[in-house]
């Protein structure tokens, strides 16, 4: 008995540790599971794989894909759709093709594109940063819907701290659009009124510089209905800093034109309140709000950003930006 005893016992120990065992590693290898795709979705977040991205989405803003301080000077009041294609090297290099279907008060077509070489550094200790380039086409120069600007420069800096993290931008924006008005007045002329009508020719050279100081701080929730799926979000408080430029020349077909310099402009906002040409200044504060949500291969992200203009103005000192995207990698 005592024998039987023994073995019995031993049987126990043994089947017991060998149970325990098989727990133990059906836990590590779920544990290993769950952190190779949550590997993987942050891979596709961080941009530390090469991968191709699909993007459809709407906004109302035209002007800049990263500078918020320069589309706030957009006065034009639309919706925009934009499809998008891009490939994204692990080097942080990237380039990226988009197209804008307007729509203000009916739909004009696909008037506009762009193409955006950038470089991305996100894998810094201390900082990110990188720069961007975008050129942006447009089908009719006289299209009051399209943006005015052809080139964009951008280049951010991103300082790592535990929590609240300090940055550094800055934009260069340069272009030339025209307009043409028709005028219909009445000048007087050896004193007598004389109702004329004439076409004014205007095109208008433009050229921005902003300075943007930023905090921020990212809330990342991983595995939030299962295991495949992240939620960051974004609050970033900016500081915009900037000058604008504009140079203004006429072309008409009567002689009375210069009357009419000054005419206002329909597609920038600065000649319908804010002061063009003036001195760098700080110009307003934004907030700007991201959300990124990634389920595998695809993400949800909206963008609200709100803008409060400092200057004297006769304009609305309120912008509100907004931009919605779904992006599929591979």
């Amino acid at each position: 008995m005592p024998r039987l005893t023994l073995l019995c016992v031993l049987f126990c120990i043994i089947t017991s540790s060998s149970f325990a065992q098989t727990v133990t590693d059906k836990q590590q290898l779920d544990s290993a599971l769950k952190n190779d795709m949550l590997m993987k979705m942050l891979d596709s977040m961080d941009n530390s794989t090469s991968n191709f991205k699909i993007s459809v989405g709407f906004s109302n803003k035209l002007l800049s894909e990263r500078d918020q301080a320069l589309n706030t000077l957009q006065n034009n009041k639309q919706l925009v759709f934009i499809p998008s294609v891009g490939y994204f090297h692990k080097s942080g290099l990237s380039l990226s093709f988009a197209t804008y279907l307007i729509t203000n008060n009916s739909i004009t077509g696909f008037d506009q594109s762009s193409l955006t070489p950038a470089y991305d550094y996100t894998n810094g200790k201390t900082i990110n940063g990188g720069i961007s380039y975008t050129r942006y086409f447009v089908k009719n120069n006289y299209n009051a819907s399209t943006s005015p600007i052809q080139n964009d420069f951008y280049w951010y800096a991103n300082f790592k701290m535990p929590w609240l993290k300090p940055g550094i931008a800055m934009g260069y924006s340069t272009g030339t659009y025209s307009e043409i008005v028709h005028v219909d007045t009445t000048v007087r002329i050896q004193n007598q009124n004389v109702r004329i009508n004439f076409i004014d020719t205007v095109t208008t050279k433009l050229k921005s510089f902003s300075l943007i100081g930023t905090l921020e701080h990212s809330f990342i929730r991983y595995h939030i209905f299962n295991s495949a799926n992240a939620l960051n979000f974004t609050p970033q408080l900016l500081f915009n800093l900037g000058k604008t430029r504009y140079d203004v020349s006429h072309k008409s077909s009567a002689a009375f034109y210069n009357a009419y310099t000054k005419k206002k402009s329909r597609r920038i906002r600065n000649f319908d309140g804010r002061s063009a040409n003036q001195n760098f200044t700080l110009q307003s504060l934004g907030l700007n709000l991201d959300l990124v949500y990634t389920i595998g291969k695809f993400s949800l992200e909206p963008t609200v950003y709100l803008d409060y203009y400092i200057p004297k103005t006769t304009d609305n000192r309120f912008t509100q930006l907004y931009a919605f995207n779904v992006s599929f990698s591979f």
